[in-house]
């Protein structure tokens, strides 16, 4: 399951981050084969699935349709979502009951439940197996955000990346 970070700051003037975390995820689209399954969550303070009834089979069709999905988020259109709640996408995802989340976004969490440790006790209580890899988008090492990014990868037996 992919989680799009949609939040204003994702769009940000002088900034390609939406344009490169769209493409880092149309790529991992590609990637997967007719045996894979596979879901999209876009969030910022809500979450909208792609597909409401659950994870779809990886055909050249639903990739298709995923891709044009993604395509509809621009930095105009997005540039109202004011807010980003990290954990609800994530227990989304997870309730979904997949192998692999990844989580792509530049910040951190600013609605819902915003303490760290906090949301890293409910991936915890949420997750019943899957690894989760966190993309963070042009974050600092040093910032919190890559810090609750990384530990959120390191506690579910993935991986952190900085894009």
């Amino acid at each position: 399951i992919y989680c799009l970070d949609i939040s204003a700051s994702m769009g940000a003037p002088g900034s390609n981050k939406l344009n490169i975390a769209r493409k880092y995820l149309v790529e991992s689209l590609m990637e997967l084969t007719e045996n894979d399954n596979f879901n999209i969550i876009v969030f910022s303070k809500e979450a909208k699935v792609y597909n409401t009834s659950g994870t779809i089979r990886a055909t050249k069709e639903n990739i298709s349709n995923a891709v044009s999905f993604l395509g509809q988020f621009n930095q105009i259109n997005i540039r109202t979502n004011t807010k980003t709640d990290l954990l609800s996408p994530i227990t989304l995802a997870l309730s979904m009951k997949p192998n692999i989340v990844v989580v792509v976004t530049d910040g951190l969490p600013t609605a819902g439940i915003i303490q760290p440790e906090k949301i890293l006790q409910g991936i915890r209580d949420a997750n019943t197996g899957a690894k989760i890899f966190a993309i963070g988008m042009e974050i600092d090492e040093d910032q919190p955000e890559a810090w609750l990014l990384k530990s959120i990868a390191e506690q579910n037996d993935g991986e952190f990346q900085i894009l």
